[in-house]
């Protein structure tokens, strides 16, 4: 326990089969919000900065579980995911203009 406020160490609680179930929405609300991003840190890094890429992602998921804590570990769901780009307006214009039909 952390005893400052106790909160649990992450890595504890989530070694904990009593909290998998909880665990894994965690991991997948996470996912769902940062997994697009971890993935391209972790394509695009090599070697030995794989290392430090998943430490780093790993203590961004800790601190997403400390927040959760510190808010009375409130019911998770199943997160939906969904796909969206942002586009530039130009280029969303330009975009429109070639896929329109011309005369």
């Amino acid at each position: 326990m952390n005893p400052e406020n106790d909160i649990p160490d992450f890595r504890d609680w989530a070694d904990d089969p009593d909290n998998a179930e909880q665990l894994d929405l965690l991991v997948a609300h996470f996912l769902a919000e940062e997994g697009v991003e971890m993935v391209g840190d972790l394509l695009a890094c090599r070697g030995q900065q794989h290392q430090w890429t998943a430490e780093r992602w790993l203590n961004r998921l800790r601190e997403r579980f400390e927040q959760w804590w510190a808010q009375g570990q409130p019911r998770l769901s199943s997160p939906s995911v969904k796909v969206t780009y942002w586009t530039a307006p130009q280029e969303a214009q330009a975009q429109q203009l070639l896929e329109s039909a011309l005369p």
